[in-house]
Parts: structure tokens; sequence; C-alpha cells
């Protein structure tokens, strides 16, 4: 599967539609890597390291353009969030106790499911109030 940054799933804010370029772009290389026939575990390592990080730093950001500009989506993106965080910390303790390409490929499906649905029914949210509240940041 691999997953396009179209612009039915742009936000509008340039900053958040090019974290979310980022994130596309590495959940693809995952899913690239999906494709070979045994695991890059060092590989599989810094992904899970990569999202950890990133998406924390992307869902801070996006949040905080989400209440400037006073989005109404802005309870349920927090909510999407806290979710995808468990979702995130419960497969990366899957895969730390023996990274398999069941397990990634589980992984990759379950992101690849959320981030879309995410984008499409919560960040777009942000259309409509960025330019109302100038949180094009």
């Amino acid at each position: 599967m691999q997953l396009t940054l179209t612009s039915a799933l742009e936000t509008g804010v340039k900053q958040v539609d090019d974290e979310h370029r980022v994130l596309i772009t590495e959940l693809n290389k995952l899913g690239d890597m999906l494709k070979a026939d045994h695991i890059d575990v060092a590989a599989a390592q810094a992904f899970m390291t990569f999202l950890g990080t990133y998406t924390a730093k992307h869902f801070a950001h996006e949040e905080k353009c989400m209440h400037e500009a006073r989005c109404p989506m802005a309870t349920a993106n927090k909510a999407a969030h806290t979710q995808f965080i468990h979702m995130f910390v419960s497969a990366k303790l899957r895969i730390g106790a023996g990274a398999s390409m069941i397990k990634l490929r589980d992984l990759h499906t379950s992101l690849y499911q959320w981030v879309q649905s995410h984008i499409m029914k919560i960040d777009t949210g942000l259309r409509g109030c960025s330019a109302h509240h100038g949180a094009a940041r």
C-alpha cells in the first residue's frame, strides 16, 4: 500500500501539509521494506524511533494550529492523537518482543488506515479555520 498526500488530504496549512508528506513518505518506506524476503531489523527499529519522535512533534504542532485557529475539530484531533499514541506504544512493545514480518505488516496496515482516515476526517477540518484565524504557520 502506498499513500499519497492529494489535494483532498491537504489542510491548507503549509507546514502541517509538509509534515504529513514526511510522515507519509516514511510510512511508504516501511511498506517498501515489507516487500523484501527478510526483515531489516535496524531499518524497522529506525522507523519506530522516527515514528515516535516525529509524531510527538507533529501532533503538538498540529494541535497548536487547531487551538489557535479555534478549529471545531481540535478536541477530536487531540483524542485521535491520544488513540494513535496508545496504538503505537502497544505496537512498539509487540515488535520489541521480536520483530516479525507479520507484526510489521499489521503495524503498516494499521498506520496506513489511521493516517489516511485521520487526515481526511479530522485534519482537513483546518481548511476552513486557518483562513479565518491565521493558523497558516
